[in-house]
């Protein structure tokens, strides 16, 4: 294993590595290794629950997941961009080790690497009747291993990726900030969303708003939302699979004031709950100044935004009840309650 790490921190591209759960005997491994400053850019170990979930920006559905392995490798990929903008990974590792608590389910690791040209992710099963600190030192081994592979280096004993997928030249371009967005088409109105999973809602809504506006709507998703973990190339991939029965474009603007840019006199459609957080100053780092700003910007630009209602706690919310600046309502087309209403959400669907 000495020979191996040696080897990383000799060869070009270097690494951000986030572990939490197990495997962090890794980060000891490799900074205990000659030249560790060639290669390893930053390392963290988000603990606690309240930990992962700052590092992360939203609290996983689950601590030890293939999803959360994935999203702290995206996460430790563009933290690693941010610092060195050459040939960088992201690695992110959650386990499962032997604990005095009860547990469901398998003692197991997910190791995820992020690169510009593909999102893998790999599990390993542990042996329950291993120590925690044998389990331990295997977990280290996998991350080390898949770390040499991501940077070229031949190794044994690296398994076949639960999960992989290569991106296109557009994907990379994305991810890496060479490009705002993917085609180059010219939309006139844009359902922005994470879409994660689509359902009847979103494909109905469209519909109404293409009927409602006489123009085509494509869906749109940011690969870096303000609220959620930026997306990998597995994510995009089952987007695009999702909703490959319409135009969809996915961007890099995190905001609307971002997607203005984008797609100038634009319409966007969306739901009374973001039209109150586009009105909110937490999203404007808390200037109302900005806020006020942004919305003159739309206003300058000829944007509209179609607004449909939404349950929310029991109650239906619209236009008519948001509590938003007069200056942002005067920009509003309402979809009623009469002319629209389907009470059904991604998170919902994600829950069951």
């Amino acid at each position: 294993m000495q020979e191996i790490i040696e080897q990383i921190h000799s060869v070009e591209g270097r690494f951000e590595i986030a572990v939490t759960g197990g495997g962090t005997s890794a980060i000891s491994k490799l900074l205990a290794a000659p030249g560790a400053s060639r290669s390893l850019l930053n390392a963290v170990v988000p603990y606690s629950d309240s930990a992962l979930s700052n590092y992360l920006g939203t609290t996983p559905a689950q601590a030890c997941s293939e999803q959360t392995a994935r999203m702290l490798a995206t996460r430790a990929f563009h933290n690693a961009r941010e610092l060195d903008q050459s040939t960088v990974i992201g690695v992110g590792a959650t386990a499962a080790l032997q604990t005095d608590r009860a547990r469901r389910g398998e003692d197991r690791i997910f190791v995820a690497v992020q690169t510009s040209t593909a999102s893998r992710v790999y599990l390993l099963a542990l042996d329950k009747n291993q120590s925690r600190i044998g389990q331990e030192e295997c977990c280290a081994d996998l991350i080390i291993r898949l770390i040499a592979s991501s940077l070229g280096i031949p190794v044994s004993g690296v398994p076949s990726p639960l999960h992989e997928q290569t991106a296109t030249d557009e994907w990379r371009n994305l991810m890496t900030g060479e490009s705002l967005l993917t085609g180059n088409k010219d939309y006139k109105a844009l359902f922005s969303g994470a879409f994660n999973p689509p359902h009847e809602g979103h494909f109905t809504i469209r519909q109404f708003a293409e009927q409602k506006l006489k123009t085509e709507v494509a869906f749109e998703i940011s690969a870096f939302n303000v609220d959620k973990p930026p997306l990998d190339y597995i994510d995009i991939q089952q987007r695009q699979f999702w909703l490959n029965d319409g135009p969809l474009v996915f961007t890099r603007a995190a905001t609307f004031l971002e997607k203005s840019g984008l797609f100038p006199g634009a319409t966007f459609v969306i739901g009374v709950d973001t039209l109150v957080r586009i009105d909110d100053a937490k999203y404007y780092a808390g200037s109302e100044i900005a806020r006020a700003a942004a919305i003159e910007t739309f206003r300058q630009r000829g944007h509209k935004f179609l607004v449909f209602g939404r349950l929310s706690n029991g109650e239906f919310q619209s236009l008519a009840t948001a509590e938003i600046c007069d200056e942002l309502r005067l920009l509003c087309i309402e979809v009623s309650e009469q002319e629209f209403r389907l009470d059904v959400s991604s998170s919902a669907i994600r829950d069951y």
